[in-house]
Parts: structure tokens; C-alpha cells; sequence
């Protein structure tokens, strides 16, 4: 390489200088002239001996020509020359009178001459071309901010370009013609096998050694190296390319340490953190996803997001990161929001999610933090319950108040009317309306102990502390009982028993059940006009005992179906004697059912009365068979 820089200097000094004394052009045509003139002139000089062969001369004028001037000057000489030989050598001399023989040697020796024109013409543009090529390669080389030394075979600086100056503060000529000064001496064994196997023609890149400089200071580079070879496929010399690699090592390590800690952050927090890539398939994974979710890293890397997904996500998911790639808006990135997870184990729960996005290389990455939020949204619907149940406890208590204070100053005041009637000195009552008093007397009396009884029978209700004493019991005595306690309540209605002959003896708190019963008796009661009739009925339906209460008052709107067992509610349809209830009476019959593990509910179309009916479970009772009891009325 340095041959080459040396011979283009060469020839452009010499173009140079020629160029001062007259434009290369010109100077081309004046040597085709005077090369030309000289052969003639030697020709004549030694015509003797060169009689046979009077183109010699001339072809060697078109070569000097043509070498130095290239085609058109060699085309010039060649047609001088022609005319030259013509006019003057050939005989007969001083006429274009040639023979056949003299125009044959002539027009070879322009065809000789012209060919040889137009090779000394390619040789010299492929000299010019390698010329500039050189002087490009130098120009790069020189320019390159990457180190660029040559080496010959003994490994001595052959070429030290101003880049490996300023990389290792040696100057070209402080380095030239001797051993390479920039190996470690830590390295010099590995360097010399690297050059050796350079000089057997092996390449290498991107090969990293610990070198030093003038200063004695200690670099990392990166070397490739090659070898340069000769037309015959000797190998020369050796080119090394070098790169300071110190601060990108530096940057490296620093690149490591921080994504060790971060990693080191990620994987101790508790919270779920998942990255994921532009196809949304999971990419980095923490231990604390792997606690929320069930899968390990191993599970889930390279999975897409959606199987952490529930089912009704994951069409929103592809749409979402559809809609960014196309470079749309995005609904939840930068925001925290609340929807489910999907575990490994298949199970459904509530998180709160924070998703960012960013940008690298043109491709969009996700990250997201996740939170398992099932406790604090066990803790709201436990503080939600706990304020509808204080809101509840208070329109109970407001409803209690309302009920209770109605129905305890009725009976009292006709109880204090009865017997301010009773201690009137200034009147005389006979045996009949002191009867008729004492009879009003007892009967309010018996309301109020009613009403206390359905107090304290709500208040086990709400505590959970009915626990029914299971007996063996007839329904049959139940429903006699009931009616019993009725009396003064059905005294204006019909009533009629309709109960299967087959029922067995069932096992319930026959006074419980008698309770309830009773609540449902008076309420059909209540709401049915005198003298229509009122049906209580029970049948077997499968493993059921249903026993139901039928009336035909004004019926219950299907949207009431629900509420009328609720505590303290009142229908909306009027009494038979204009007057509403407490409010407790279905309530307290529903909480009876219910710890008897059975059901209640009502069936009615509005104006046509309704069905309270009950439902118990009846399983296997061996004593009823074994004794062939339990039939019906």
C-alpha cells in the first residue's frame, strides 16, 4: 500500500511540472510530431541496414506516443507515420505510387500501429483509474476515524494512519518499520497467535484485547484483521482496523449493573410487573405476578397477555393494541383501572391495573403493574353491607317505631276507655255491659301479649337464634291448633281443610310450625272480606310437604312478591276493616320456614286473591311406617 501511495505521487509530480510549460494536450500531439520526426530521421541515418524493415521505427514512435499520449495521439503519429513511409521510403520516392506488396506492409502496419494505439489507451485509463483509486483509499484511510495499520509479515508498522495516532499517541513515524507498540504485555501471547493465523490468511472481526498506550495507559479496542495479498496470491502485509471500545464497556457495565438492580427492584416487589412486546406476548415476568397469577417465569414468557385474561377481555385486548399500532388513541395507558385476572388455576378475581407504553426502534412495549385487589374488594362490599345494614337498621327501627307505637296506643286506649267506663261511680252498668267491658278488656290484652310475642319472636329471628326442636308431629293436630288460635280472627269467614289422607308424621317444631301457620291464617284473614272463604290445604310433591293459605282478598302485585316478607313491610292493599299490620307477621313465618331449612313464597293475580304456601322437606321416617301411622284428618 505504500508502493501505490508513492507511485501516484510520482506521476502526478511529473504531470505537474509538464503542465506549467504548456497544456497537456498540446504537449501530447508535439511528442506524437517530434517521436514521429525522430524515427524518420533515423531511418535515414541508417537506411542501409533498416531498408528491409523501414516500419520498425515508426511502430516504436506510435508506442512512445501512444503510451505517453494515449489514442488520439497514437491515431496522429500512425497516419504522420503512414504518410512518412508513403511519400518518402517506399519507392518510388516523393509519389503515393505504392505496389501491392508496399500497400499490403503499409496497411498492416497501420492496423499494428492503431491496435497498439488503443491498448496503450486502456492501459492508461486502467492506470488512471488505479490512480484514483489509490488516492480514494488513502484519502479514506487517512480520514477514517477508525485506527488503520499495516503490518508486513513480521508483524513491523508498515502504514500508521492519523486515527491510530490520536487512539494511541504514537506518530507515524515514531512507529514505522518496527514491532507493534500497543501490545499489553498481559496480551502479547494472545496477539501473537491472532497475527500468526493472520499470516496463514484466516480473518478476523470484532476481536477484543487489553492494549496501552504511548502514556502507558491501559485501552480495550476492538481489532479485525486481515491479509493482503499479492498478484500471486503472496501474502504481504497485514491490515488491522481498531476501535476504542473503553467507554462502550463502560456503558455496558453500567447498563448491566442498572438493569441488575432493576431487575433486583422488580423482582422484590410485591406487586405484579409484566412487560410485554409489540405482539403483546409477555416478555419480563416478577415473582410477585407469579403469586398473583400461579404461573412461573418459565410458563408465561413468550405467552400472550390474554391468558391472564378472562374470556370477555380479550377481544378489548386485540382491539386495543391493534388501535396503537396503527398509531389510534389509547383508552387506559397512563391511567389505573379496575377489571379481573384469570389465575392458572382458572379462578376469576379482581385487580387494579397500571399500564405505560413506550417506543424503541420504531416498536411499542408495554408495561404494567398489577395489584390483587380482592381483599379491598372484600373490605367495600363488607363496609357496603355494613352501611346498608345501619341505612336498613335504621328504616326498620323508624318502621318499628311507627308500627309499634300505632299498635301498643290502640289496645291501651281501649283498654283505659273500658275501664274509666268501669269506675264511673255516678253510673250503673248492668251484669251485660260490665260483661261486654271485661270482654273488651281481655281481648286488647291478648292483642298486646300478641304483640310483644311477635316482638320477641322478630328479634330471635334477626339474632339467628330459632333453633327448632324437632318432633314427630301430625300436620293434621298443626292446622286444629291453628284454627284454635284463630278463632276470634276467622269468626266472620269460612274456613276449609283441605289435607291428603297420606301424609306421614313429619319431623318439625310443631309449635313453631303452628306459629307461622297462625301468622298466615291472620293474614288471610285480615285481607278477606267477611263471608268469603278461606282454604288451608296441604299435600305431598315428591320429598315435600307444602302446606298453603289461600284467601280472596284484593290479591298482591307481582312486585310485591318478594317484599311482603321483609320486616315491617306493608302491602299496599287495604284490610277488610280499613286497618294495616306491623309488618312482622310474614317476616317472622319466613324465619321460621327458613330454620326449618325449607321455603316460602305466594302466588297471586291482582284482585283475585293470593296462595301463601310453605314447602319442608319430608325424608325417610321409619317410626311412622313401623307403627303405620301419620295419616291425615
Amino acid at each position: 500500500m505504500a508502493g501505490i501511495y508513492t507511485k501516484s505521487t510520482n506521476a502526478t509530480s511529473r504531470d505537474a511540472v509538464l503542465e506549467k510549460t504548456m497544456p497537456a494536450a498540446i504537449l501530447c500531439y508535439v511528442v506524437a510530431i517530434l517521436t514521429v520526426a525522430g524515427a524518420f530521421l533515423l531511418t535515414e541515418l541508417f537506411r542501409i541496414v533498416l531498408e528491409p524493415t523501414v516500419f520498425l521505427l515508426f511502430l516504436a514512435a506510435v508506442m512512445v506516443t501512444a503510451w505517453y499520449g494515449g489514442l488520439k495521439p497514437g491515431l496522429v503519429a500512425t497516419f504522420l507515420s503512414t504518410w512518412i513511409i508513403a511519400f518518402f521510403l517506399l519507392q518510388p520516392r516523393l509519389q503515393f505510387t505504392l505496389s501491392w506488396n508496399d500497400a499490403l506492409r503499409l496497411t498492416v502496419f497501420v492496423a499494428v500501429a492503431t491496435l497498439i494505439s488503443a491498448l496503450s489507451e486502456s492501459r492508461k485509463r486502467a492506470n488512471e483509474s488505479l490512480r484514483e483509486a489509490n488516492q480514494s483509499l488513502q484519502a479514506l484511510v487517512e480520514a477514517s476515524p477508525l485506527a488503520v495499520v499495516v503490518l508486513d509479515v513480521d508483524t513491523k508498522v508498515r502504514l500508521w494512519n492519523p486515527a491510530a495516532e490520536r487512539l494511541f499517541g504514537w506518530a507515524a513515524q515514531e512507529v514505522r518499520d518496527l514491532p507493534l507498540p500497543i501490545v499489553a504485555p498481559d496480551g502479547e501471547e494472545a496477539f501473537r497467535a491472532k497475527m500468526e493465523a493472520a499470516r496463514r490468511g484466516s480473518v478476523f472481526t470484532g476481536c477484543e484485547m487489553r492494549c496501552q498506550r504511548k502514556d502507558g495507559s491501559a485501552i480495550s479496542i476492538s481489532m479485525s484483521a486481515g491479509p493482503s495479498r499479492n498478484r500471486r496470491g503472496e501474502i504481504k502485509s497485514i491490515i488491522c482496523v481498531m476501535a476504542d471500545v473503553s467507554e462502550r464497556n463502560r456503558s455496558e457495565a453500567a447498563l448491566r449493573e442498572s438493569g441488575t438492580k432493576f431487575r433486583s427492584v422488580v423482582q422484590s416487589a410485591t406487586d405484579g410487573i409484566i412487560l410485554a412486546g409489540s405482539d403483546g406476548n409477555i416478555i419480563e415476568w416478577n415473582k410477585g405476578a407469579e403469586q398473583i397469577f400461579g404461573y412461573t417465569e418459565e410458563e408465561v414468557l413468550g405467552e400472550p397477555l390474554t391468558i391472564l385474561m378472562p374470556e370477555g377481555y380479550r377481544e378489548a385486548h386485540h382491539h386495543g393494541v391493534e388501535r396503537i399500532r396503527a398509531g389510534g388513541e389509547a383508552h387506559i395507558i397512563g391511567r389505573t383501572v379496575e377489571m379481573h385476572g384469570l389465575r392458572k388455576d382458572g379462578t376469576v378475581f379482581p385487580i387494579g391495573l397500571s399500564v405505560a407504553s413506550w417506543k424503541s426502534d420504531g416498536a411499542h412495549f408495554y408495561s404494567g403493574i398489577i395489584r390483587d385487589i380482592s381483599e379491598q374488594k372484600h373490605a367495600e362490599d363488607v363496609l357496603r353491607n355494613l352501611s346498608e345494614a345501619l341505612k336498613k337498621s335504621d328504616e326498620l327501627k323508624s318502621a318499628l317505631l311507627a308500627s309499634v307505637s300505632h299498635d301498643l296506643r290502640t289496645p291501651l286506649t281501649s283498654i283505659r276507655t273500658a275501664i274509666d267506663n268501669l269506675l264511673q261511680g255516678d253510673l250503673r252498668w248492668d251484669h251485660a255491659q260490665r260483661q261486654e267491658f271485661h270482654l273488651i278488656i281481655s281481648e286488647e290484652a291478648a292483642r298486646l301479649t300478641r304483640l310483644v310475642e311477635d316482638l320477641l319472636d322478630m328479634a330471635r329471628v334477626e339474632a339467628g337464634e330459632l333453633r327448632p326442636s324437632r318432633q314427630l308431629g301430625a300436620v293434621a293436630e298443626i292446622c286444629a291448633n291453628v284454627l284454635d288460635r284463630c278463632e276470634r280472627e276467622l269468626r266472620h269467614h269460612r274456613v276449609r281443610i283441605d289435607c291428603s289422607e297420606d301424609l306421614p308424621l313429619v319431623k318439625v317444631d310443631s309449635p313453631l310450625i303452628a306459629e307461622g301457620l297462625t301468622h298466615l291464617v291472620e293474614n288471610a284473614a285480615k285481607y278477606s272480606p267477611a263471608g268469603t272463604e278461606i282454604v288451608v290445604s296441604a299435600r305431598l310433591e315428591r320429598d315435600e310437604l307444602l302446606i298453603s293459605v289461600k284467601d280472596n282478598g284484593p290479591g298482591i302485585e307481582a312486585d310485591e312478591f318478594d317484599r311482603v316478607f321483609d320486616k315491617f313491610y306493608r302491602s299496599s292493599r287495604v284490610s277488610s276493616d280499613g286497618t294495616s299490620g306491623t309488618g312482622m307477621g310474614l317476616a317472622i313465618t319466613r324465619g321460621i320456614i327458613e330454620a326449618h331449612g325449607g321455603r316460602i313464597w305466594v302466588e297471586s293475580e291482582f284482585g283475585h286473591g293470593a296462595v301463601f304456601t310453605f314447602a319442608l322437606q319430608v325424608g325417610e321416617n321409619d317410626v311412622a311406617k313401623a307403627f303405620g301411622i301419620g295419616r291425615g284428618v
